[in-house]
């Protein structure tokens, strides 16, 4: 029987390496943008160049993603999700319902911003400072026009702000105010000041007699006097320009709890509607002027309802003199005496530290 020659294997024909489509090559370039336009994939070799190569692909890449991340809008969500979260993690009471940024467009919109009391002062009266935020904003709406500020001016298509309330309020029982409260809830006590070396004190002039001091009158109008001063430096701002402005709905609410019995004046300072186009520096400069006007105002109401309060709780601490003095018991009388007087100066002690820092 013939031997049958073995068949040889046949050679297995060389492929090529299957090419991505138009559809994977545009999705690479979408995706890794830069290190394509460099070609900094083709380098190969030597090891080393190729190593750094990659690392500044990396880096370039990763510039590109956070780019387009944000001109695609996604700040504003990471505002949102992000960073409301951790504000309120640090000990700031924040809520925002929506928050928008276009930065390619130019506007900025957040809507829903609410900052509670502090801690503090929910705790020691939650029915009034549980239910009235320290910061409210309905609606803020601005529009840019980014290229004029090539040319160094200002040009804002759009500036809405409804909706504003803030709240200010002061308790003896604390001894400090909302605001000062909730920036040392979140940031850290400051460093005891280092002694400092002896300086010689120069003793102030005692004020003569029959010659009293600045009056909380005369202590407003020199405020005002430096408001103004300062209103007339507004001219001096970079030139702007306010195509559509609505400033409505905004108010800014005081509660002074001053530890008086019966002396607790809570006032409301509500700000007139500013509805304006083509808004530019000279019509801020008369807008200011105007409010500055009705803050002087809304001071004097102030300062008279200030005096009927005092002069209310001035009857009631007399009224409790008499009684103390209607007591049989002296001994009592003596004690309660004794009560009403330090009551009377801690209260005025109050007054006057507080009034100092108003005025």
């Amino acid at each position: 029987m013939a031997e049958q020659n073995p068949v040889p294997p046949v050679a297995e024909e060389a492929t090529e390496p299957k090419r991505p489509g138009i559809g994977g090559i545009l999705i690479r370039w979408i995706l890794f943008f830069p290190s394509r336009l460099l070609q900094l994939h083709r380098i190969r070799k030597p090891a080393f160049i190729r190593w750094i190569a990659n690392l500044l692909a990396l880096l370039l890449n990763l510039c590109y993603w956070l780019i387009l991340f944000v001109c695609l809008g996604g700040l504003g969500p990471t505002v949102r999700f992000v960073g409301v979260p951790v504000a309120r993690k640090i000990g700031i009471p924040v809520t925002m319902e929506s928050c928008s940024v276009w930065p390619l467009a130019g506007t900025v919109r957040i809507g829903g911003l609410r900052v509670d009391n502090p801690e503090s002062f929910v705790t020691a009266d939650a029915e009034r400072y549980g239910k009235t935020p320290l910061l409210e904003l309905q609606d803020l709406n601005v529009s840019v026009d980014l290229c004029a500020l090539m040319k160094q001016e200002i040009h804002v298509r759009d500036l809405t702000v409804c909706g504003t309330s803030l709240f200010y309020a002061r308790d003896a029982k604390l001894g400090t105010d909302n605001v000062s409260a909730l920036l040392a809830q979140f940031m850290p006590p400051p460093a005891p000041p280092e002694a400092p070396a002896e300086v010689p004190v120069e003793t102030p002039a005692e004020v003569p007699a029959g010659q009293p001091g600045p009056t909380l009158g005369e202590r407003l109008s020199s405020t005002v006097d430096a408001a103004e001063s300062a209103m007339d430096r507004l001219s001096n701002l970079p030139k702007f320009r306010i195509d559509n402005l609505d400033i409505s709905d905004n108010s800014v609410k005081a509660y002074l709890d001053l530890g008086i019995p019966g002396f607790k004046p809570e006032f409301t300072l509500a700000q007139p509607p500013l509805k304006r186009t083509d808004y530019d520096n000279a019509a801020l400069v008369a807008d200011v002027r105007a409010f500055s006007e009705t803050l002087t105002s809304g001071g004097q109401g102030l300062l008279e309802n200030t005096k009927e309060e005092l002069r209310a709780a001035g009857e009631e601490i007399r009224q409790s003199v008499r009684d103390a003095l209607e007591t049989d018991d002296a001994g009592a009388a003596k004690k309660n005496i004794e009560d009403t007087v330090k009551e009377l100066k801690k209260s005025a002690d109050d007054l006057r530290s507080t009034l100092k820092g108003l005025f």
